[in-house]
């Protein structure tokens, strides 16, 4: 028997295809679903049945599938986990429909979802490898409370060749596709319709960005796609709707504009007089056109003029090298997509011997199935052990994995690839989980063209010619090879170190980045990335850059979420050109998350192809390379009491003192409208300063203000931000910077107006502040006045340098050329942490201390660091001129350590507080275990009372989790007659991992083999790791006990410990069974310990700490030393 679907997601074909009946599908047709999808029957049931069948282990996945039919339902088709597939034979035969006027969906105040593959609500990141694909949902007539779809997928996942409409007339229903809520995506949508619904498409929520591929909206009632906060990334828009096609909203604070939709290409018809798009926050357009609206898009509730967009960013481009304006536009490349072979002609690596249900190893059968001269290629649904590398027969196309996993087997050499791809055919791998154990997954050597969709396939290493092209794949790292052209739609990493090697060529359209690492080290090669989401988690180290970019070609839309303080990246690129590095921090890019942590890269760029002025089309061009003339022509200045200055944008550079000001001929703006260029820097803070002016004649040329019959001029404001003011016509026009502007660096303002038109401002290539379209007079034969009104009042003090005059308006991309291709940089000063407060106990006093110091690269001096003390005289630090050093305290007390760094110009310095304890009395020791958050100590007495202060998130886990985080009070132990006694006086747990006890430990590794015998916030527990690495067993006493509590334990043979405990102040003892702790002979590790469960620290006492070189011993309280000690 043989079942009928569509196997991948492909744009243009319509019919079923057939898949093998050993497949290991669920189709809902067949027994025990017996569903009819005749339209007729109700087939919610079956279809919940089967999905529900679908269950399986986190690790593999399962195919719910539906032949052609129509599926009628009455309520939600509920997804029970992740790792399912809800797949039908196409889009155009497989059609679930919800029944007309069913009552659970008629009110829109309670929308209730038809396809839900995430009931539940609240946080959760770990939908994985959910999809639905090929199909069609209708809600029907008469259901306007419906969602069509609500869909909810994590790292890999989506929907591909889905349709999803409303069935009614009047085309009712809340939402298309929902994707809102907690923790949405990454995920991959291909070619996907939405037809009517208030709402097309609903995105909501900062994590973790989605890609479209050929996505069409149509006949929405309200918006056809409506996104807040999260990233969106469309290849191929097409819409016929007359309502806005795209809303892309704000923070509701509006502090942080953090939502972002960058659209390659767009087809936008239909209107209705308003806008295609209304854009309130980020925003990246290409190729975008719109036929029928009033516009194509309103930005900040300002309607911008025209209807096509070649490129249009918002907020702004960014650099710190002299590059060209916008993105890179690499080639843009769709996956082949050869026919789908009969089914006939398939063969099944089972027919060669491989079976995904046993343990031995697969390699050579499935090799065999490879070189069969078969062009398809499937795996029946299981498990698979490769000993030795896979490799692909010439004319191989297609490999089905059907959610298999193909696992590297121990025998299979860790520099062994479990896959080779040489020469050959395009080929392409689809739906696999590929298991390396940390060898690569592919190693990509030859010609062959080689596209990887819906799976697990890296780590993956290309080294020869062949094509990469990469779909809705988990996994890393990649490495592409200088001969390579790669292009990645939606790619998931979460590997630690650098994500993408690139030397080649290298498109992507969303990339989902988690742990450390750069994402992208450009080893000269070109990458331009449009759109993504890093998500660091973790501590990061400062001089860490996002990407890395080594003398390659580079364009980046990119977004950041970090939510804990130091988990984001201080250096967003690090650039290097010619040889000399540059660093694009974090603080030259808007914020991306309300904290203030994370940063958004609208688009960086960096590229040797420097933009170029626009000053053929220029009226004039002042230069003021000392002196007056007109760079392009004969419409010199002239001027009283000027002086120039040498460090301008290109040489020299135009300084007025308050009593000069230059004159510039009149005639120069046209009847049009025009644009004034110029670059300033200044620090005064007297407030409205002209920089520009301009008025005609006509009535009284010398007046400041309210004279002439027109008026125009740049200039400062009161509150020190740049302005442009036009007064004559129909209305007044006041536009400003968002910002203050005298900073004392160079900044470049430019003011562009319409006659009857729109009016912009741009500060260093951003625009921010628009109006129009408003009716001017034409500043056509105005006079014109650099440094103070026609009047002499409110004169500017400052330099100003590359003044440009346009008769017309310049487009924003013209600006952006101005900008780059001037851009004098700005010399931030060095990024610099002295590191955490640190606490000491040690007996020699000594610290090591990891601070940090990186710098922007300019200018070209020397860049130099020192450490010193402002608190506490007597330190040592070896070396003091580095930022890894080592200080040596004289005595204990609290210290604060300082780190200067300078580079030659700016300088900036951190300061941290350390707390130095003197040393526990002999034989104790201490010190931290693992890496807790914040350093431990402990303060013993006397009264045989030690206190211990500790962070720590776990004692538990193994080598794969990191193993322990806890404070270690130790002496050493030679024995196996010995123990140890304390009583846990004071004990507060807030967290369950948290510990306070008594401790027999192999060594002080992380995952040192250890028994524990502790107070938690759990009541009492008895835990041990048996072996090094291994994991951690625990056992819970009692959940009961706690504080004051008295603890036993001792070591009764060489491997052996024996823990008890009394709650009657050491009158009575309960034993507990012995533990394993297979340590060996010699001396080992006894002692207290504690940790707090998480980052911050909390304290345990412990009194009548007592060590007996025998056991029994004379060590147990009496009550007598429970009296004195206080516990009654």
């Amino acid at each position: 028997m043989r079942w009928m679907f569509w196997l991948l997601p492909l744009a243009h074909a319509a019919s079923a295809h057939e898949v093998p009946a050993d497949a290991g599908v669920i189709n809902v047709r067949a027994a025990p679903y017996n569903a009819a999808g005749n339209g007729l029957a109700d087939d919610t049931a079956a279809i919940n049945a089967a999905l529900n069948a679908a269950r399986v282990s986190n690790t593999t996945g399962k195919i719910v599938y539906l032949p052609a039919g129509i599926y009628r339902v009455t309520d939600t088709l509920a997804f029970p986990e992740p790792r399912i597939t809800l797949m039908g034979a196409s889009r155009e035969t497989t059609i679930i429909r919800l029944a007309d006027n069913t009552a659970a969906f008629g009110n829109t105040g309670t929308p209730r979802n038809v396809v839900s593959t995430r009931e539940a609500s609240g946080f959760s990141a770990n939908q994985f490898r959910v999809y639905v694909n090929d199909l069609t949902i209708d809600t029907g007539v008469g259901n306007p409370g419906a969602i069509g779809l609500k869909l909810h997928q994590n790292n890999s996942g989506g929907a591909h060749n889905l349709t999803i409409r409303s069935g009614d007339p009047q085309r009712v229903g809340v939402i298309g596709l929902d994707l809102r809520g907690t923790d949405k995506g990454p995920g991959l949508l291909r070619n996907l319709s939405v037809v009517g619904f208030d709402t097309g498409i609903a995105l909501a929520g900062t994590e973790y960005s989605l890609t479209f591929v050929n996505l069409a909206l149509s006949q929405q009632r309200s918006v056809g796609l409506n996104n807040t906060w999260n990233l969106v990334q469309i290849e191929n828009l097409t819409s016929d709707n007359s309502v806005p096609v795209i809303r892309n909203n704000a923070a509701t604070d509006n502090l942080f504009r953090w939502g972002t939709v960058v659209v390659i290409g767009g087809q936008l018809s239909g209107g209705n007089g308003g806008p295609a798009i209304v854009n309130d926050a980020h925003m990246y357009l290409r190729d975008v056109s719109a036929s029928g609206y009033f516009n194509l898009i309103t930005e900040r509730s300002v309607p911008l003029q025209g209807l096509t967009a070649a490129e249009y960013i918002v907020p702004r481009q960014l650099s710190v090298w002299k590059t060209g304006a916008g993105s890179l536009k690499l080639p843009i490349e769709s996956a082949p997509n050869p026919p789908i072979d009969p089914v006939a002609n398939w063969v099944s690596v089972a027919s060669f011997g491989a079976n995904g249900a046993d343990a031995l190893d697969d390699a050579a059968a499935i090799r065999a199935a490879f070189a069969s001269g078969a062009g398809t290629v499937y795996f029946p649904a299981g498990r698979y052990l490769v000993a030795s590398t896979l490799t692909l027969g010439p004319n191989l196309r297609r490999v089905y994995f059907l959610e298999s996993r193909i696992e590297a087997a121990a025998a299979l050499p860790a520099d062994a690839p479990l896959v080779a791809v040489g020469d050959g055919l395009s080929v392409e791998f689809y739906q696999g989980d590929f298991e390396t154990g940390g060898r690569v997954a592919i190693a990509h050597t030859g010609n062959r063209t080689l596209l990887l969709r819906s799976g697990s396939f890296a780590p993956y290493e290309g080294s020869g010619s062949g094509r990469l092209l990469v779909e809705d794949v988990v996994g890393g790292p990649w490495s592409i090879g200088a001969q390579q052209q790669a292009h990645m739609r939606q790619i998931n990493d979460e590997t630690n170190g650098t994500k993408i090697s690139n030397r080649g060529t290298l498109w992507m359209l969303g990339y989902k980045t988690e742990k450390q690492g750069s994402v992208i080290d450009n080893w000269g090669g070109s990458v331009e990335l449009l759109g993504g989401l890093v998500y660091p988690v973790g501590t990061l180290p400062l001089e860490q850059p996002m990407v890395r970019n080594r003398g390659g070609a580079l364009s980046l839309i990119l977004g950041e979420s970090a939510f804990v303080g130091g988990s984001d990246h201080k250096i967003l690129v690090e650039d290097t050109r010619a040889g000399v590095t540059r660093r694009f921090f974090d603080r030259e890019a808007p914020g991306r998350v309300g904290n203030g942590l994370g940063a958004h890269v609208t688009l960086y760029r960096s590229s040797a192809d420097a933009g170029l002025p626009a000053d053929g089309q220029a009226r004039a061009h002042y230069c003021f390379s000392g002196n007056l003339l007109d760079c392009l022509g004969s419409n010199h200045g002239t001027g009283v009491g000027l002086s120039f200055v040498p460090s301008g944008i290109d040489g020299a550079a135009l300084r007025l003192d308050g009593n000069s000001h230059v004159d510039l001929p009149g005639g120069l703006l046209g009847s049009a409208g025009g644009s004034v260029s110029l670059w300033l820097r200044t620090a005064a803070k007297t407030g409205d300063l002209q920089l520009l002016h301009y008025a005609t004649a006509s009535t009284n040329p010398l007046a400041d203000g309210g004279g002439p019959d027109s008026e125009l001029h740049l200039h400062l404001t009161a509150a020190d931000r740049g302005a442009l003011f036009i007064e004559g016509g129909s209305s007044d026009l006041l536009l400003q910077t968002p910002e203050a502007i005298n900073n004392g660096q160079w900044r470049h303002l430019v003011a562009t107006w319409q006659i009857g038109g729109f009016a912009d401002l741009y500060l260093d290539g951003r625009r921010v502040a628009f109006a129009g379209p408003t009716s001017w007079n034409s500043f056509a034969g105005a006079v014109q006045r650099l440094g103070r009104p026609l009047a002499n009042t409110r004169r500017y003090t400052g330099d100003l340098d590359e003044v440009r005059v346009f008769n017309r308006a310049l487009r924003h991309d013209e600006v952006l050329d101005l900008y780059f291709g001037e851009l004098p940089f700005t010399n931030y000063p060095p990024a610099v942490s002295a590191g955490p407060d640190r606490v000491l106990q040690r007996s020699d006093y000594a610290l090591a201390i990891r601070g940090e110091a990186v710098d922007d690269g300019q200018p070209a001096a020397t860049f130099a660091v020192e450490w010193s003390a402002p608190l506490g005289a007597g330190i040592v630090f070896d070396p003091a001129n580095a930022a890894l050093t080592t200080a040596t305290f004289p005595a204990p007390g609290t210290y604060t350590l300082r780190l200067a760094a300078s580079d030659g110009v700016a300088s900036a310095l951190d300061e941290m507080t350390t707390d130095v304890y003197a040393p526990l009395s002999a034989p104790w020791e201490n010190g931290d275990i693992g890496a807790p958050a914040q350093d431990g100590w402990a303060i013993d007495s006397a009264a045989r009372r030690m206190s211990l202060n500790a962070a720590g998130t776990a004692i538990a886990g193994n080598a794969a989790t990191g193993g322990d985080q806890f404070h270690f009070v130790r002496r050493g132990i030679d024995g196996s007659a010995q123990e140890l006694l304390a009583c846990v006086d004071r004990f507060t747990a807030s967290d369950a991992n948290a510990r306070a006890g008594l401790m027999f430990r192999g060594d002080l590794s992380p995952v040192a083999a250890n028994a524990l015998l502790a107070l938690s916030g759990n009541g009492l527990v008895y835990q041990n790791r048996a072996g090094g690495a291994g994991n951690t067993s625990t056992t819970t006493i009692d959940t009961a006990l706690s504080a004051p509590l008295c603890l036993r334990l001792a070591r009764i043979s060489t491997n052996q410990v024996q823990g008890s405990y009394s709650t009657d102040r050491g009158r009575t003892w309960i034993m507990l069974q012995p533990l394993t702790v297979n340590v060996g002979g010699g001396t080992k590790l006894i002692g207290l310990a504690h940790n707090s469960g998480s980052a911050s620290r909390t304290q345990a006492v412990f009194s009548n700490l007592c060590f007996a070189a025998t056991v029994p011993d004379t060590c147990g309280p009496t009550l007598e030393d429970f009296v004195r000690d206080g516990f009654e």
